[in-house]
């Protein structure tokens, strides 16, 4: 619950809960209801032997040895007592015999635990209740149950706060948190009464061993980090346990079934561990249970156990967050004991049972986050007298509720309860009302009579829109000193008057026009909160609030600002002064007033009219009047006020009042005046001493006329205020703002240093980073401003730039700045060095190296120079390295690398300039594109010649350029790529040599298809199938070549060299080379090549397809023609088309020219394949 009151509520455990109904005869809050339900007699003397307060104190603090449930007078926290081992039951020992049995056990565990060292041991021999965690006691026959009265307790608490009544906070710190070990050496323990251990680390977890320890009466587990594991299943087994504690811890699985065996115990609580499956449905067995508290452990789940309700001696039962489903078991009211149940965050659902209304002790019930339906139990206002909290309901009030009349303690907190509150009407008994977090409409409840005893009213978060519907008469709530109405809908003008003894109230964020009549307000007001409402002035009757403390009207449309306790200009250089000053709209009495916040509304005037309402105000400590539409200087008006007095022994006359000048604001700490128009500050020589001041984001241009020292502040922010100017910062030399200290420390006023190591680099609009800046050195106070105040004194120009403060421009090239040397300058470059634009220092030229802190020297004959980290403006880029393969080393290497000839070095086309698109020839080593030059063989040796000396740029031999020289001139042709180019033919003796190779060629294939035809031997060998056949051939054979040049090539280039050199001649096949690179070249360019191969692929198939079929159309022909001169003949007229039995002359002649035509085509295949190398 957020509330700005001190909340009674907030004395209960941790969920939060809510009143319904009560019948409490005594008119006493709930916080003196718990006090007197649980009150015990002032503490009983001392059982017979105790002797250590340090120890009761330290048992005091656990639930488990409180006898019952307490409130804490310092923080009114609810303080459980589950009287499990109650301390008043028990008597301290000073001595244990059988306890020492457990002597040497009980240090092997303490020492492999890390509690104790080595040098303890004789202590546990001789006496070991004398060990500060350890306390021996006598429980009483009663608390004894029938087992053994002695024994002791191990109470480990490792919280900070036990420091002083505990040595293991202190063990744990000299540790550094490392975990406690907790060993099976526990499991030899006989006559442990308890094991508690709260907040500390300790690793290990509970074993089924734990049975063998027959004496433990409780084991309280909270906040053990490392503590894990399922719990032991023999857990059952110890037969006088009463109190199961495991909280906070990581103890996993499910519980054990035969928890339910433990006879004896009376409480359990599993709260907020990693345990799972389902509560056991047979825990009704453990029929001495009073309080079972099963809450926050999210990976239970299962149904509500039905048995529980034979567990009559329940007093507090807790299952939230636990997962659990279906219904409320019908005699869930046999449960007569209970007066605590909690059953938030589940899945329950179907109706309440009627048997709830059976639980007359009940006080609290919490149900929320679930899933019932139907209306309340019936008898809900005259049975359940004792219920004071309900949580979990919504809907409208019921009517019943109004039959509570002697209800003192309603909290309807948290529900989604709606309607009016009018049923609360009658309740004139009422003490507290806490209806917050709900959707209540309308208006406060308003009866017959007031409502005397009221005093606290909480209502935020609903949707009430005025806070009566009628006039009341009279004082409606007299004593009510608590009043929240914040977050809701009110929307009429509000009368405080109902209110006469209000202490608190709160209307934050409702839309509040105004105040009825002229707004007075209670005298005993002390906090006042009216933030985001739509008030558009002060009334007059807030000027007179004495008493008080904090008022919030921020977020609101305040354009009218009262005059009150204005002073005429020039107030601070008057002489003499009088009461007329004031006398007619004399200040408001706030002199109590010590924070006040009005940001955030368009008050829009005078920053020193503003001021005059609140300079008389000595209390003030914060004032907040951020984006207020504030314009003009601050001037000393504002900081000017008067005390008025009365001379001693003078008689009270007007005439002989005396006035004294005193500084407004004494005691002011936080003043924001950010987001306005303010343009200046004078103080009029008034020191400020003030922690926090905000005047950024104004339109200053100077402040107290460039004397700071007015400003006597822990913090102050001037940025964003373009305009402001101060000069009078002087560059003092220190290494750090530390140095100031010791330096200016006794300077009065301490100036303004800039940090030396607080420079950031600043970006420009356009992205462009030239400069860096600092802020005032923060070692007595810090001052925030802009580099624009002084940009001479807090910025620098960036290394590679030169300049003063702001204005910086680029060094040139073969200059450089840095900042060990300044960087107001750019410096030249020695000879041996230089540098590109903007660089922060000189980087050693090409050829040169620099060797630790001597200067660049040059590199060795038989070394070329490495570029290790590009042009970044370093000297140590460049060192000397031994030469590569194909260098010219015989010099030192510089810019220009020259390389031998048979090799190529890398080079680029670069722009000339930015003004035009002409480009030059430039090696990327001699152009700093890489880090060493780039040098490759030539695949025609005897076309690359080296470098030029003057250049440096590749020499090609004639007829050769482009990449590696390996591309041909024009007028130059070759026959393979590994060919030199030679210089090309007359243009008749390429028409000739070709015209001559065609006509070879066709000769030949007709000679071969004759000899084919006559050696054909099968009738069935047409010709189209042999010419498919000698075709695939063909295709097959350069197919083969081309793989076998182009796998062997990539280990071995002799293999591809010899097949290139074996089908390759001066002449071509077929057609000559220089047809294309000679005479074609200049039509298609660069293609030519291209086309050739292409066509070299083509013309043989077309060879082979045209020609014999021409030859064989001409055979049909002749062959018709002798079918007409043997018409006696009975010889088939297709006889050319099918072979005959016999192999005939002309068949044969036909194989041969098929023949003769494949090794053309392989020919072919080989000088292709060797141009395409």
């Amino acid at each position: 619950m957020m509330s700005v009151f001190p909340h009674p509520i907030m004395i209960l455990p941790p969920v939060v809960l809510v009143a319904l109904c009560s019948s409490l005869v005594a008119s006493s809050p709930l916080r003196r209801t718990l006090q007197a339900a649980n009150q015990t007699a002032a503490s009983p003397p001392l059982p017979p032997g105790r002797r250590d307060p340090t120890r009761l104190k330290l048992l005091q603090r656990s639930r488990v040895f409180r006898p019952a449930d307490e409130v804490d007078a310092e923080t009114d926290e609810m303080l459980y007592g589950d009287n499990i081992l109650p301390y008043t039951e028990m008597e301290e020992l000073e001595r244990c015999d059988s306890c020492q049995e457990d002597a040497a056990a009980l240090f092997d565990w303490s020492y492999e635990a890390g509690l104790v060292d080595n040098e303890t041991e004789s202590i546990f021999e001789d006496n070991l209740c004398v060990v500060s965690f350890i306390t021996c006691v006598r429980l009483s026959e009663a608390l004894a149950d029938g087992g053994p009265r002695k024994g002791y307790i191990i109470d480990l608490s490792g919280d900070a706060d036990d420091m002083e009544i505990s040595d293991v906070p202190l063990i744990v710190q000299q540790r550094g948190w490392k975990p406690f070990v907790f060993s099976d050496v526990f499991y030899r323990l006989r006559h442990i009464i308890c094991f508690s251990a709260y907040q500390l680390p300790m690793q290990g977890s509970l074993g089924d061993e734990i049975a063998k320890v027959t004496s433990l009466r409780a084991i309280f587990l909270s906040i053990v980090d490392g503590m894990n594991g399922p719990l032991p299943t023999t857990i059952g087994e110890l037969p006088y346990l009463k109190g199961l504690y495991i909280l906070l811890s990581s103890f996993s699985g499910p519980i054990p079934s035969s928890l339910t065996n433990l006879s004896r115990l009376e409480a359990l609580v599993l709260a907020r561990t990693d345990l799972s499956g389902p509560i056991p449905q047979d825990i009704g067995r453990l029929h001495r249970l009073r309080i079972l508290e099963i809450w926050s452990n999210k990976r239970m789940e299962g149904p509500f156990p039905a048995s529980v309700t034979s567990c009559r001696n329940l007093r507090r039962m807790a299952l939230d967050e636990t997962g659990l489903v279906g219904s409320l078991p019908v005699d869930l009211g046999t449960l007569s004991r209970l007066d605590d149940l909690r059953l938030a965050n589940n899945s329950l659902s179907g109706e309440l049972p009627r048997s709830l209304v059976q639980l007359r002790r009940l006080r609290v019930l919490n149900l929320s986050n679930n899933r019932f339906s139907g209306p309340l139990p019936e008898g809900l206002e005259s049975k359940m007298n004792s219920l004071q909290y309900l949580e979990g309901l919504s809907g409208p009030l019921p009517i019943e509720l109004g039959g509570c009349k002697s209800m003192e303690v309603l909290d309807l907190y948290n529900n989604n309860f709606s309607g009016s509150l009018e049923p609360l009407s009658n309740l004139t008994s009422l003490i507290d009302l806490f209806v917050s977090n709900n959707s209540f409409e309308g208006y406060l409840p308003l009866g017959s009579h007031s409502f005397p005893n009221l005093t606290t009213i909480e209502a935020a978060n609903n949707r009430l829109t005025a806070m009566l519907d009628r006039p009341s008469g009279g004082p409606a709530y007299p004593n009510v000193r608590y009043l929240d109405l914040a977050s809701n809908r009110l929307n009429t003008s509000i009368d405080l008057t109902l209110f006469p003894n209000l202490v608190e109230a709160s209307f934050r964020n409702n839309r509040i026009p105004g105040f009825i009549g002229n707004g007075s307000m209670p005298k005993s007001l002390w906090y006042l909160s009216l933030a985001d409402n739509l008030l558009t002035a002060l009334p007059e009757g807030f000027r007179s609030m004495p008493n008080l403390l904090s008022l919030n009207l921020a977020n609101n449309r305040i354009s009218q600002w009262p005059t009150w306790g204005s002073t005429p200009p020039g107030l601070c250089k008057w002489d003499s002064l009088s009461l007329d000053i004031v006398k007619d709209d004399p200040p408001p009495d706030w002199g109590s007033l010590t924070v006040l916040d009005v940001s955030n509304n368009p008050i829009n005037t005078d920053v020193t009219a503003f001021l005059m309402p609140l300079k008389w105000q000595r209390s003030l400590m914060e004032l907040d009047a951020s984006n207020c539409s504030l314009y003009g200087p601050v001037n000393c008006e504002a900081f000017t006020a008067f005390e008025v007095f009365m001379d001693q022994g003078i008689s009270v006359t007007p005439s002989i009042w005396s006035f004294q000048m005193r500084r407004s604001f004494p005691s002011l700490v936080f003043l924001s005046l950010r987001d306005n128009r303010i343009t200046a500050i004078d103080t009029g020589g008034v020191q400020l001493a003030l922690d926090h001041v905000d005047f950024s984001n104004n339109s200053l241009v100077d402040v107290a006329s460039g004397d700071w020292s007015f400003f006597d502040v822990l913090h102050a922010r001037f940025t964003e205020n373009p305009d402001l100017r101060y000069d009078s910062v002087d560059p003092i030399p220190i290494e750090k703002c530390q140095d100031s200290r010791h330096n200016f420390s006794e300077m009065i006023p301490r100036p303004l240093v800039p940090d030396p190591q607080g420079y950031v680099v600043r970006t420009l609009d356009n992205g462009e980073e030239r400069f860096e800046c600092t802020e005032f050195c923060s070692t007595f106070n810090k001052i925030e401003v802009d580099y624009t105040i002084n940009s001479d004194a807090l910025c620098r120009c960036l290394p590679g730039y030169e300049g003063t403060g702001a204005n910086c421009t680029i060094c040139p090239r073969n200059t450089y700045s840095k900042r060990d040397d300044g960087t107001r300058t750019c410096e030249q470059c020695p000879d041996d060095a230089g540098s590109d634009e903007g660089s922060a220092a000189c980087y050693c030229r090409l050829g040169y190296e620099k060797r630790g802190d001597e200067p660049c020297e040059p590199c060795t004959e038989g070394s070329v120079g490495e570029r290790k980290g590009g042009t970044d403006g370093s000297r140590r880029t460049w060192i000397c390295r031994d030469c590569l393969p194909g260098v010219n080393c015989s010099v030192p290497v510089n810019y220009k690398a020259s390389v031998v000839p048979g090799f190529f070095q890398l080079t680029v086309e670069l722009q000339s300039d930015a003004s035009s698109h002409a480009t030059r020839e430039v090696t990327t080593y001699g152009e700093g594109l890489t880090r060493l030059p780039i040098v490759m063989q030539c695949p025609v040796k005897s076309a690359c010649q080296g470098t030029n000396e003057t250049t440096g740029l590749n020499i090609c031999s004639e007829g050769h350029e482009g990449f590696v020289c390996n591309r041909c001139k024009a007028t130059f042709s070759r026959q393979t790529p590994r060919w030199p180019c030679k210089p090309c033919a007359a243009l008749w003796q390429i028409i000739v040599v070709n015209v001559l190779f065609v006509v070879t060629t066709l000769m030949a294939i007709f000679i071969l298809t004759a000899l084919a035809e006559r050696a054909a031997s099968s009738p069935r060998a047409e010709v189209p199938s042999q010419l498919i056949k000698i075709g695939l051939y063909h295709i097959t054979a350069v197919g083969g070549l081309a793989f076998v040049v182009f796998d062997e090539s990539l280990e071995n280039d002799r293999i591809s060299s010899l097949i290139g050199s074996f089908f390759a001649w001066d002449g071509g096949v077929l057609q000559s080379y220089q047809v294309w690179e000679c005479v074609l070249r200049r039509h298609v360019g660069e293609r030519c090549v291209l086309y050739r191969h292409a066509l070299w692929l083509g013309l043989p198939l077309v060879w082979l397809t045209v020609v014999p079929l021409i030859a064989s159309a001409f055979d049909k022909v002749r062959g018709a023609f002798k079918s007409r001169r043997r018409r006696s003949s009975d010889r088939s007229t297709d006889t050319y088309l099918r072979a005959p039995q016999r192999p005939q002359p002309s068949e044969m002649a036909r194989q041969s020219s098929l023949t003769h035509m494949a090794l053309t085509s392989g020919r072919s295949a080989s000088n292709a394949l060797g141009s395409s190398h």
